[in-house]
């Protein structure tokens, strides 16, 4: 019996590892089907965020116990870094827990740009890498360069998880990039912190918490392509300290090298960040003239080489990207009072009132920044070089100039996307305090916490930003307990446990503030249902499927009410539709001329346009209506899901490449009338009086108030306000003698909601249901002897054309048919969206229409030899050809790629001699040892 117990005593102690896994496991399993379960049955969140947590503990335990992970990062004393790392994403993932995140409940991480923007980028980028390359983008609007679009959104190496995961899980792909990108954050804030001031303790957790959950963070997670700069700025920050104290470049070249390539408007912001810190860390100690100018050479050099390396994508989308609108002019109180922007610091800012919130970093910092004014165990050449780094970041978010200078010598519609190096510069003095407490009187760390809680009774008394009550008494909470944990400190002379104690009072603090940022954002702009998009993802993502099968000859499709303008890029085919920063602005004019619905960066998808779709080869259709229109042909209905589809196609679709007159390269069209211009267009295609296409509707004034306008004989009027203090009022009228099909296009801005169209006693809003009306809009069919008008208000200064007109179905189709009969095209293939081959036999000398916007970029060859792109009316590209047999190939090769490809094989060469070189030098160095 002895022997018995003894063999299984010995057992149990030489498998007591596997046995504690298999416990933990048993018992984890168990606690999160009881939580999992009581949440289902009672609707309470809080029990699936109990049974996640218990999951993540458990999969953590059974993760360090059997890799001795804990021991190797005790050995390599990386435990705070690591536990940095791993708060900071337990953290996020509780606040998107409690705010209803899938898989704790029905939302998705989905919202604003991400939503509409990003995540359509993140799928076409599966099936670019696969075949349709990344050069030129057939699904941005009528087509556009892509390196600028990848440059700008897509350039992480976290992008890399969207890709290997399923097109229908991209939601869950960004939740998880989210969480990364918030863990890599304080972990490379922790390297910083603990390299420059070489500690390692729990106040390490605390500051990395305070940078890596900063608002900033929290808010632009919906601009997730910006925050790679978070993580990226405290390497570059290490590796000056690496350059200027041991003469290591390769931390800094790298770091600065990955800012440019993610993305590199953040990447410019960096540079600034970097160049600004190296002049503080160098002026912080007496240096001579002669050595500061060395130092400073040394840096350039680098950041000349960081430049280099990711020249092939940074020139080419510098020279392709076009600048945003501009935010406003140059203002000094653009950011509001000093008050205001240290008000920003306090607990549950109004992120819709205040676009400076972003600034919020931990109440912490409002008592740290006094305390450091007043230590006397701060230099004060320090305290001189922080507070100008501090100033020289800060001063950005009230002075509209240097906003200007921060971001790149514009003003974006997000504004202050440098907040993030504020909160840094401001986190370096905190920690200069917390790691030089010992020597701190009793009286400063007083004084910083009085300061703090004046500053907020101050902004309580002017009301600033409208803080809530309770929001004012949880800062006054928070300022008490950290006050009261510092002074406890000093007496003790040591951190010891209060530091942990700290650590968490900061990690509460930052992760409540995250969950009143994640409401606000969701009650302002609305995260996406998640079972709506990935239900209405794959249920589209098959329809487009089929059609896909159908259109075998290239055509372009259209998805009507798809809901955002980028379905293109999600789905993966050549449209008309495009929403993105970068889109080229000759291509938004070229598509605003044929009458699209255009806004300063996105091309919208207004329904059927007969004409413009047509000579943009728009063969499909979808849509989840049923569409009435003499020139579409139901072409399938699918019915087996939900919601129905229709698939129609376009009966007067001309193919991607169309042969059409040789006068068609010397027409030059007026842009103000997109019915006159559409007209004048198939006029010179055709090279033949066919007649118009669009029949002007004379419109006749009725009435006007407080407008100055030109009404000419075909009925296009154009107008203005004569009194800009005053709102003013213009009726249109014309009467429509015999059946037609009505559209009209109005272009203008500050228009009032109440403006309205009457046609056939129907009366119906002049724009859309996004407020737009700059379009060609199909009004329907309207009988004989009707009466239609168009009455609009106006308001402020306000100025625009409107233009009404019917279409004449055969003289449409005559034109279509002088066309298509000019042409044989035998084959077209694209091999790529960037390489079109077609073998074509036209039966006339004349010149052969690409419908791609005209781009430079373009080059053609016909039968093996270059030939002259043509520009028609800056609207399409072409090239001239004789009757007959020719092989034709326009390819698409972005200006400055080849100069940024020869830079960065340049800087790879620097790069790889002094890899070499300092090889070399350290091999030496051990021999000689």
């Amino acid at each position: 019996m002895n022997i018995k117990i003894k063999a299984c005593l010995n057992f149990l102690r030489s498998n007591i590892k596997p046995i504690a896994i298999i416990l933990i496991t048993a018992l984890c399993s168990f606690f999160f089907a009881y939580f999992w379960l009581e949440a289902e049955k009672n609707g309470q969140p809080i029990f699936k965020i109990c049974a996640v947590i218990i999951a993540l503990l458990g999969g953590f335990a059974a993760f360090w116990a059997l890799t001795d992970v804990h021991k190797r990062i005790g050995e390599r004393n990386h435990l705070f870094t690591f536990l940095s790392g791993a708060l900071v994403c337990l953290a996020l993932l509780m606040v998107y827990a409690l705010a209803g995140m899938y898989p704790f409940g029905r939302l998705s991480v989905l919202i604003g740009e991400l939503n509409t923007q990003l995540a359509p980028f993140y799928l076409d980028l599966k099936q670019r890498l696969f075949g349709r390359g990344l050069l030129y983008s057939s699904a941005l609007g009528s087509g556009a360069g892509y390196l600028p679009v990848f440059a700008y959104y897509l350039a992480s190496p976290f992008t890399i998880i969207t890709l290997i995961m399923p097109s229908a899980q991209i939601a869950e792909a960004v939740l998880i990039i989210q969480l990364l990108k918030a863990a890599a954050a304080a972990i490379t804030f922790s390297l910083f912190i603990r390299a420059v001031f070489n500690k390692n303790n729990w106040l390490v957790t605390a500051l990395s918490a305070m940078y890596s959950l900063c608002s900033f963070a929290i808010v632009y997670a919906a601009n997730v392509m910006w925050t790679d700069a978070i993580i990226l700025l405290p390497l570059i920050c290490l590796g000056i300290h690496k350059l200027f104290k041991q003469g290591k470049w390769l931390l800094l070249v790298i770091s600065l090298a990955l800012g440019f390539f993610t993305q590199f408007q953040m990447g410019y912001i960096l540079l600034i960040a970097a160049v600004l810190y190296a002049i503080k860390l160098l002026l912080e100690e007496e240096h001579s003239l002669g050595s500061f100018i060395k130092q400073m050479g040394k840096l350039v050099g680098y950041i000349l080489l960081s430049a280099a390396l990711p020249a092939f994508l940074l020139i080419p989308a510098l020279l392709q990207s076009p600048q945003t609108v501009e935010a406003g002019a140059l203002s000094i109180n653009e950011g509001g009072s000093l008050l205001q922007l240290l008000s920003r610091g306090i607990y549950g800012v109004d992120m819709q009132e205040s676009k400076l919130a972003i600034t919020y970093c931990g109440v912490l910092i409002l008592i740290l920044i006094p305390i450091y004014y007043l230590s006397n165990n701060i230099k004060l050449r320090q305290k001189l070089m922080d507070s100008a780094f501090l100033l020289l970041c800060g001063a950005g978010l009230m002075i509209n100039s240097l906003a200007w200078f921060w971001q790149g010598f514009r003003y974006p519609e997000l504004p202050n996307q440098f907040a993030f190096v504020a909160v840094f510069a401001a986190l370096i003095m905190g920690a200069r305090v917390l790691f030089s407490l010992e020597g701190t009187k009793e009286t400063a760390v007083w004084a910083g916490g009085g300061a703090a809680l004046i500053l907020v009774l101050l902004c309580d008394t002017f009301n600033i930003f409208s803080v809530e009550f309770e929001k004012i008494y949880i800062s006054i909470f928070f300022i008490v307990i950290y006050t009261a944990v510092l002074l406890i400190t000093l007496k003790r002379k040591s951190m010891g446990k209060l530091c942990a104690v700290l650590a968490a009072v900061v990690l509460l603090e930052l992760s409540g503030n995250a969950y009143i940022i994640v409401k606000a954002l969701n009650q302002s702009s609305l995260y996406t249902q998640r079972y709506v998009f990935y239900e209405g993802y794959e249920t589209l993502n098959r329809v487009m499927e089929r059609a896909k099968e159908i259109n075998r000859a290239g055509y372009r499709i259209a998805v009507a009410e798809s809901g955002q303008a980028n379905s293109p890029s999600a789905y993966g085919y050549s449209g008309i539709a495009g929403d993105a920063y970068k889109l080229p602005s000759e291509m938004l004019e070229q598509m605003k001329s044929l009458g699209y619905d255009v806004t300063e960066h996105s091309v919208i998808n207004g329904g059927f346009s007969p004409v413009a779709d047509s000579l943009m080869g728009v063969k499909y259709i979808i849509s989840t209506k049923e569409l009435e229109s003499p020139f579409l042909l139901l072409a399938e209905k699918k019915d087996d899901d939900y919601p129905i589809y229709y698939i129609y196609e376009n009966q007067l679709a001309l193919p991607p490449v169309y042969s059409a007159a040789s006068s068609l390269t010397e027409w030059q069209g007026e842009y103000a009338n997109p019915f006159k211009l559409l007209n004048d267009y198939i006029k010179a295609a055709c090279n033949e009086d066919i007649g118009d296409v669009y029949e002007n509707l004379p419109l006749l004034d009725q009435m006007h108030q407080n407008a100055i306008y030109s009404l000419e004989e075909t009925g296009h009027a154009e107008f203005f306000t004569e009194n800009y203090q005053q709102n003013g009022y213009i009726s249109l009228a014309a009467e429509i003698n015999e059946e037609a099909d009505i559209f009209l296009y109005c272009s203008m801005s500050n228009v009032s909601a109440e403006s309205h169209i009457i046609l056939s006693d129907e009366t119906r809003p002049l724009a859309d249901s996004n407020g737009r009306t700059a379009y060609i809009r199909d009004l329907g069919r309207a009988s004989a002897e009707t009466q239609f008008t168009v009455n609009i208000e106006f308001s402020e200064e306000s100025k625009g054309s409107i233009a009404a007109a019917k279409i004449n179905k055969e003289n449409l189709e005559r034109a279509i048919d002088i066309l298509k009969s000019r042409n044989s095209i035998i084959s077209i293939t694209r091999a790529r969206d960037s390489k079109i081959k077609a073998e074509v036999k036209p039966l006339n000398d004349g010149v052969l229409a690409f419908s791609v916007p005209y781009d430079k970029c373009w080059s053609v060859k016909v039968d093996g030899k270059p030939a002259k792109l043509e520009n028609i009316n800056g609207l399409f590209c072409g090239v001239k050809l004789t009757a007959g047999n020719h092989r034709v190939e326009f390819k698409y090769w972005p200006e400055g790629l080849t100069w940024g490809i020869v830079i960065s094989l340049l800087g790879l060469c620097v790069f790889v001699y002094l890899l070499v070189k300092k090889y070399i030098r350290t091999l030496r160095a051990r021999r000689t040892v």
